[in-house]
C-alpha cells in the first residue's frame, strides 16, 4: 500500500518537471529532480540503520516526491518569471505536450523491454523443446 501510494505521488509530480523545462528553466527541473534523490538516499540510509528495512525504503520514495514539488512550485511561481497570460499559456501547452511525449517515449521504451523479456523466455522454451 505504501508502495502504491509513493507510485502514485511520484507519477503525480512529475509534471511540475515539464513545466520547468517548458519555461526554460531546465537547471531548476533538475535541482528539483536531485534534491529528492538525495533525501530519499538519507531517508533509506537512515531508515536501514533503524531497522525498518524494505518498509524504510517504501517510506523514503513516498516522502521523497513532495520536496522536488516543493522545490519545483517554488522555482515556477516564482515573481521573477512571471510572464504575461497569453504567453504563460501557450507555455504551459507546449510543456503539456512535452510532458505527454515523454511520458509516451518511457511507456514505448517499458513496452520494448517486456516485449523483448517475452521474447527471449519464448526462445528459451522453443529451445529446450527442440
Amino acid at each position: 500500500l505504501v508502495f502504491c501510494t509513493s507510485s502514485f505521488f511520484s507519477i503525480y509530480f512529475k509534471y511540475y518537471d515539464s513545466l520547468l523545462v517548458g519555461r526554460g528553466l531546465v537547471k531548476e527541473s533538475k535541482q528539483c529532480i536531485l534534491a529528492s534523490k538525495v533525501l530519499q538516499i538519507v531517508l533509506v540510509y537512515v531508515l536501514l540503520l533503524a531497522s525498518v528495512g524494505l518498509m524504510g525504503v517504501c517510506i523514503a520514495n513516498l516522502i521523497s516526491p513532495f520536496l522536488g514539488r516543493y522545490l519545483a512550485h517554488h522555482f515556477f511561481y516564482d515573481q521573477n518569471y512571471m510572464v504575461k497570460p497569453f504567453q504563460m499559456n501557450l507555455k504551459v501547452k507546449f510543456s503539456k505536450l512535452y510532458g505527454i511525449m515523454r511520458k509516451k517515449l518511457e511507456l514505448t521504451l517499458l513496452a520494448l523491454i517486456v516485449h523483448g523479456n517475452l521474447v527471449c523466455s519464448l526462445l528459451v522454451c522453443i529451445s529446450r523443446q527442440t
